[in-house]
Formats: C-alpha cells, sequence, structure tokens
C-alpha cells in the first residue's frame, strides 16, 4: 500500500519517487483539490543552511518567472514543512514522455522542437 503523505492540498507519495538531483528527490503527487484529484510531481528540498533556503527560493522565483511557457513544465505551488524538518515542496506538472536527455542523445531533437 503506497505511503501517501499529505502537504497542504498534495498527497505525496513517498513510495514512488520519479527521478533526484542535486536539489532533491521528485516525488509523485496528486493535487487533492481538484475531483479526481490531478496527477503532480513532488520536489522535496532540504532547507538545512541559509545558501539552500536562498537557493530554493531563487528556484521558484525563476519557475514563476517563466511560468505560461508552453515547453516548460507549470508551477502550481511552493509550501514549506514545518521548521523541525526542515523540507520545501515545489509542486510541478507531471511531465509524461520521454526523458529530455534519452530525446538528446536519440539526436531527435531539431530547433524547430526545442
Amino acid at each position: 500500500m503506497p505511503r501517501f503523505e499529505r502537504v497542504g492540498n498534495f498527497e505525496v507519495n513517498r513510495d514512488r519517487a520519479i527521478g533526484n538531483g542535486g536539489f532533491g528527490v521528485v516525488y509523485y503527487a496528486r493535487d487533492v483539490s481538484h475531483s479526481p484529484p490531478a496527477e503532480c510531481a513532488a520536489k522535496m528540498m532540504v532547507l538545512g543552511s541559509l545558501c539552500q533556503r536562498e537557493s530554493v527560493e531563487h528556484e521558484v522565483a525563476c519557475m514563476r518567472l517563466v511560468g505560461g511557457h508552453p515547453t516548460i513544465i507549470k508551477f502550481l505551488h511552493y509550501q514549506e514543512a514545518p521548521h523541525a524538518r526542515g523540507e520545501a515542496w515545489v509542486f510541478l506538472e507531471l511531465a509524461t514522455g520521454r526523458r529530455c536527455m534519452g530525446l538528446a542523445h536519440s539526436r531527435e531533437l531539431t530547433r524547430a522542437f526545442v
């Protein structure tokens, strides 16, 4: 049975990681404010230092700035967990299809596509 964690209007499936990177781990999630719940991605980042917090805030500001562009994943919501946990959550549109690096290596990317 999946282990869902409630974060605001979202349920994050901590048992279903989609990917990870330098900032944190991305999990499968759903926005339960919709009926039926809408699938999305939840990026969990650790706010361990002032530098990390500033990096997260900068990333969120950039996502908001480019929001609405047709080829950029849609930013949905940002929320910090209670301070004792030191986590920040960024909720994004769930990308489907092939991974970007897979397309690049297959040489199927064209200027028109990008």
